[in-house]
């Protein structure tokens, strides 16, 4: 592992992916010591819109609290290293299209069951310290397309790191967080993403390979090359429809691609009005953008301007305490300077404040949401029809293949790379089809990753299908489903040819059929794959089965789980669980028949853990059961540089030797060793669970919280 950066990322691991034996042994076979994989190389969903927050410390990690302003309290404050890691991300951010705010940090357990990304007590990428050993400075949890819940972007310092100066903790989170965004490792002198180099500066190479994920930076939907609204002559109009007499928000997204651009936007306000109307520039929790806003109205003369100071974005907002009846009002948004911070986005709220009957709270959770890409009319829905409002509502307009939407692909990347929709599922048996098109070339084989992501949480479990051009349904690998979020990769895609992608609820007429979605496709990821390391049978006949887990070296564990017999969920359920040796449940999943499902990931330290598969049973369950399949990976170099003393690695080296000894007499270089087949329980015992409402429990998951918490 490099001098300045170990992180927790991947290896690359071929291994049978068919059913296994009774008996038989999975494990990891692979690089180690730090070696990446482009296999893993995956964007964060929603770029424009990710968070980053600082763990107070005593958060929970792990076996560990975070400490990181005791450790580094005596070189930095506590504001200026925020600072620096913050203008870290912001490099990368000004490179792409991406966005990173700051968002405050409730202090939850890292790894905390919840959504990827968005959720609201603490941000995308959070950043804590732990002891480490001491030839490390930082670890990262590469953010992945397989790393389900919220473990993806986790930055930990080491707090027993040497550190000697400012640039060297610079550089440090530099590289840091080019992981956390999605970056492997790179060879080449002089960039910031080589482990074996304190670099400070970005290269060419380290720009392309964020662009290469994200694209390149573009302007944003109120402007193009050909309509620019820089001037006041030019200004994006507010749309203000009389019809809602001003009790709702007015809330227009906006991006600052480039240092020295200027936005410039229009309000009529509402004929007979004659209160107060507040402009309010947020790019608080969206950015770091360091803004200026004017307001002047339509002769010209200034109400007001206000500026940012600072790195962490903010708020500036000027009222006009009496509009004139008729006078148009403009809005002038701008950086402040042409610092690192004059990039990023942002939203513009305009309220009637005599009008407006929406508290400042929610105005304040729109305005950082993801729907910079949504029309005006669309982000007024979130308000008019709260809670239940939809986007893009076509009236089964795209119901069929001959109605399908065309996708047009999205600006910033290779053409035909990357294709981005908003939509939803607003009536029963609902359905999306949408056409694309394959680029003329396929960077990365012939491989098309689908990733569909619910706006709203416990609202929507989502389904996809994808089909050649003669509407012939092409088989698929579920990499995550879990939490809103579903990952599909198909492989054998052709270049420069027609596809089409349904999306459905997955069981229409349940609770969880209706609700607003955000779908990409993208043709230049490569191909993610997880091995199968245990299958079986469970049912009436045999309630449930154990299978062994060794773990040699703390690791991030990714499980996936399969159950056959069609689509019919009254059959009966599945469920994964994983116990310690005193019996507690650190881990389940849930599955129903037809279905494969996942989990949020887990850290398991060293140590024997039983895998207990278990049936829920029906009255019509079939008498020879449901067969299932478990498939899972590392998510962690497997050589991790946590302290450990000898007596926590049971499955320890021997002094010089590069094999790990598990039980059975089994020696393998393999960080973790599972046993397939109806093994004698090596665990605790513990209860099955019972037949539950399993879309429910896609969403809650209160199964996944022990009573003892894991990993002590």
């Amino acid at each position: 592992m490099s001098q300045h950066s170990g992180f927790f990322s991947g290896e690359t691991f071929t291994r049978n992916s068919g059913p296994l034996p009774d008996g038989a042994f999975a494990s990891f076979s692979g690089s180690s010591g730090g070696g990446t994989s482009d296999q893993q190389i995956q964007p964060w969903s929603s770029g424009d819109r990710l968070t980053v927050s600082f763990a107070p410390d005593g958060t929970r990690v792990s076996k560990y609290a975070s400490n990181l302003y005791q450790a580094f309290g005596g070189f930095l404050s506590a504001g200026l290293m925020e600072a620096y890691i913050l203008s870290a991300f912001q490099r990368w951010a000004r490179e792409a299209n991406l966005n990173v705010g700051v968002v405050p940090d409730g202090g939850q357990a890292f790894g905390t069951n919840g959504p990827a990304q968005g959720d609201t007590r603490f941000g995308d990428i959070r950043v804590g310290a732990i002891p480490l050993d001491p030839s490390v400075f930082a670890i990262t949890v590469r953010n992945d397309s397989l790393v389900s819940g919220t473990w993806g972007g986790e930055i930990l310092f080491n707090s027993n790191a040497p550190f000697t100066n400012i640039n060297q903790f610079y550089s440090v989170a530099l590289h840091e967080a080019g992981h956390a965004l999605g970056l492997k490792h790179s060879g080449l002198s002089g960039a910031v993403m080589n482990p074996a180099q304190l670099n400070g500066t970005l290269a060419v190479q380290d720009i392309a390979a964020v662009r290469g994920l994200y694209g390149v930076r573009f302007l944003d939907r109120n402007e193009s090359a050909n309509d620019p609204n820089d001037t006041v002559e030019d200004a994006s109009r507010i749309e203000n429809p009389g019809s809602l007499d001003g009790r709702i928000p007015l809330v227009v997204f906006g991006d600052l691609p480039v240092s020295g651009d200027v936005d410039w936007f229009e309000l009529h306000p509402l004929s007979g009005y004659g209160g107060p109307i507040s402009f309010e520039f947020v790019s608080a929790g969206i950015s770091l953008l360091r803004g200026r806003l004017t307001v002047v109205d339509e002769a010209g003369n200034l109400v007001a301007t206000q500026a940012l100071t600072g790195s962490r974005g903010g708020r500036l907002k000027i009222t006009v305490p009496f509009a004139a009846d008729g006078t148009s009002y403009f809005a002038r948004i701008e950086a402040v300077d042409g610092s690192l911070y004059s990039t990023g986005s942002f939203a513009l709220v305009t309220t009637l404040d005599d009008q407006v009957n929406f508290s400042p709270g929610y105005i304040s959770q729109v305005a950082r949401g993801d729907y910079a890409n949504l029309k005006q009319s669309d982000v007024r829905e979130v308000f008019i029809n709260h809670p239940q409002f939809f986007f893009n509502q076509e009236l089964a307009l795209n119901d069929t293949f001959l109605t399908a939407d065309r996708l047009k692909a999205t600006q910033g990347f290779g053409a035909g790379r990357h294709y981005q929709v908003h939509g939803s599922f607003s009536y029963l048996n609902d359905a999306d089809f949408m056409a694309l098109r394959t680029p003329d070339t396929l960077p990365t084989g012939n491989v098309m990753t689908l990733r569909l992501d619910t706006m709203e949480q416990g609202r929507l479990v989502p389904r996809m299908q994808a089909f050649d051009e003669n509407q012939q349904p092409l088989s698929s690998n579920v990499l995550v489903n879990s939490n809103g979020q579903l990952v599909l990769q198909i492989t054998g895609v052709q270049a420069n040819q027609d596809y089409y992608v349904k999306a459905t609820a997955e069981f229409p007429g349940d609770r969880f059929d209706l609700g607003n979605y955000t779908l990409t496709a993208r043709f230049d990821r490569p191909a993610v794959s997880l091995a199968t390391i245990g299958s079986g049978n469970v049912g009436p006949g045999q309630l449930r089965r154990y299978h062994a887990l060794y773990v040699a070296e703390p690791q991030l564990f990714r499980f996936s789980l399969f159950a056959s017999n069609g689509m019919d969920r009254s059959l009966g359920q599945v469920w994964m669980t994983v116990l310690d040796t005193l019996g507690r449940v650190v881990y389940r999943a849930l599955t129903v028949p037809g279905e494969t499902r996942t989990a949020p990931n887990i850290i398991l330290r060293p140590g024997s853990y039983s895998v207990m598969v278990s049936f829920a049973g029906a009255t019509n369950a079939p008498p020879t059961g449901l067969d299932y399949v478990i498939k899972g990976d590392n998510v962690t170099d497997p050589t991790g540089p946590e302290i450990l003393p000898p007596g926590e690695k049971p499955f320890g080296k021997e002094l010089g030797e590069t094999n790990y000894t598990y039980p059975g007499g089994v020696s393998s270089p393999d960080p973790f060793l599972f046993v397939n087949g109806n093994l004698v329980n090596t665990g605790g015992t513990a209860a099955a669970p019972p037949k539950v409402d399993a879309n429910a429990w896609y969403w809650t998951q209160a199964w996944l919280q022990p009573t003892v918490p894991p990993n002590i």
